[in-house]
């Protein structure tokens, strides 16, 4: 008796520069037919339901080893007139990105910041609930794939605007509605290393009742009334790809995010990317999105995330879900809470010293079931609030190329707690690396080349 199967090994890595990242998955761009993939023909768990059960799906991997070439690779589809079977994982929204995502340059502006010293986050900083100063507070941004020029820009509510550094205040002008626009030099001057200097934007005399609100700062080639959210540019880098992993433009590694409250903010500068503007980007271009579910984040949060893209996702999209990301990767805060969370289980449930709790953590694998309980739990929450739409979700179980043991004892624990119908699991998720070596001469072809043959 077949009890699942697990229809995709999506392959994903994250490359260390600047241009958004690439996500192989052996998904886009194939047949219904191809989707439903083996580790050499097809992945079945072909799993009895009987004590002696040994040969669970997580065993092919470890027989098929996952840390070399893998199989679901080479069956692949190839490209077919520069139509690529792959994904990406976005760059994350920092103000130095040469990603030329946003129309609205602020919002990739870092945090609000000192007068004095705009480039330091100011942690003490009053925000309003759209994320502005309720005080004098100041913002950095670079923009270096923007053409210097005469710059525009607009906000609402009070507060005095002004530039330095590498920028020029020309012209500003306050409305009767109290919105403000205008003009400023955006210099051509550079660092030393051949970058542009960066702009430092102020205000001042801030009214903490009329807060100011809807900053937008839009490069000259650009216009400042275009309710356009993604520049033609980053729309058409983007292009050959089927699917939009967000797991670095929503900020999920060493997220503090627990509560909706604390969720980012659509145009509030410096925080991440609002849920608003991915759906937006994948509803214009069509690709279904790969959401990583911050790892603090409670029921109320998931929720309500579910909700949001219930309501303003296309129904006609799949979204993939993942628990953080790479939860074995102790450099990450996920990763340290987590099992600082199963210490504090254990010690107090069963009376446990530090030492005895962290030993029972690695001999019992939990941080992998509590991964796997995680995820199943946020996809029953999204298919709950998706209703008859609930077989667009599809949840990831993430683990790592080099080590298999994650997927394994995960897949373990999926069927020893019998979560295999109700978790709807869709795919296994492992984090190879090609082309690091590309920079800023990257172009999605090359990467095609790093594939085996």
């Amino acid at each position: 008796m077949e009890l699942f199967k697990i229809k995709n090994l999506l392959i994903f890595n994250l490359l260390f520069f600047t241009v958004p990242s690439i996500l192989l998955l052996a998904v886009g761009g194939c047949s219904a037919k191809e989707k439903t993939l083996d580790l050499k023909a097809n992945i079945k768990s072909n799993i009895k339901s009987n004590n002696n059960q040994t040969n669970l799906v997580a065993e092919q991997l470890v027989k098929q080893d996952l840390s070399q070439e893998s199989a679901v690779v080479k069956s692949a589809k190839k490209p077919d007139n520069g139509k690529f079977p792959m994904g990406i994982n976005l760059a994350s929204d920092v103000s130095w990105s040469t990603s030329k995502m946003w129309i609205n340059i602020a919002k990739s502006a870092r945090d609000w910041g000192y007068v004095d010293k705009p480039y330091q986050p100011n942690l003490e900083l009053k925000l309003s609930p759209q994320g502005y100063p309720l005080s004098d507070a100041a913002l950095w941004f670079e923009g270096y794939e923007y053409d210097p020029g005469v710059w525009q820009f607009s906000y609402q509510g009070s507060g005095e605007i002004d530039f330095a550094a590498g920028g020029k205040l020309l012209t500003s002008q306050r409305k009767a509605d109290g919105t403000v626009t205008g003009t400023f030099q955006r210099s051509d001057r550079k660092s030393p290393d051949g970058l542009l200097i960066p702009v430092h934007l102020t205000l001042r005399n801030i009214d903490p009742k009329h807060p100011p609100s809807n900053l937008k700062i839009v490069a000259s080639e650009y216009d400042l009334n275009s309710t356009a959210v993604y520049t033609p540019e980053f729309l058409n880098f983007i292009k050959p790809f089927k699917i939009l992993r967000y797991m670095d433009l929503a900020q999920t590694n060493q997220s503090k995010i627990k509560t909706w409250s604390d969720r980012l903010k659509p145009n509030a500068p410096g925080k991440g990317v609002a849920y608003e503007d991915l759906i937006e980007l994948s509803n214009i271009t069509h690709k279904s999105a790969w959401l990583n579910i911050p790892h603090l984040a409670d029921d109320d949060y998931i929720r309500q995330t579910a909700e949001l893209f219930a309501q303003k996702y296309d129904p006609s999209l799949d979204l993939y879900l993942e628990n953080s990301n790479e939860l074995w990767n102790h450099q990450f805060a996920q990763t340290r809470d987590l099992r600082e969370s199963l210490m504090a289980q254990l010690i107090k449930a069963e009376g446990l010293t530090p030492e005895a709790a962290k030993l029972k953590i690695d001999q019992e694998s939990l941080p992998q079931k509590a991964n796997l309980d995680r995820l199943c739990h946020i996809s029953a929450i999204f298919r709950q609030e998706f209703g008859t739409r609930a077989e667009r979700i599809k949840p990831v179980l993430a683990g790592q190329a080099a080590n298999s043991r994650h997927l394994r004892k995960g897949l373990e624990h999926l069927v020893a707690t019998g979560q295999q119908e109700s978790c709807h699991l869709e795919a296994i998720a492992i984090a190879p690396y090609l082309n690091t070596q590309s920079g800023r001469d990257f172009n999605p072809a090359q990467s095609m080349k790093c594939l085996p043959k």
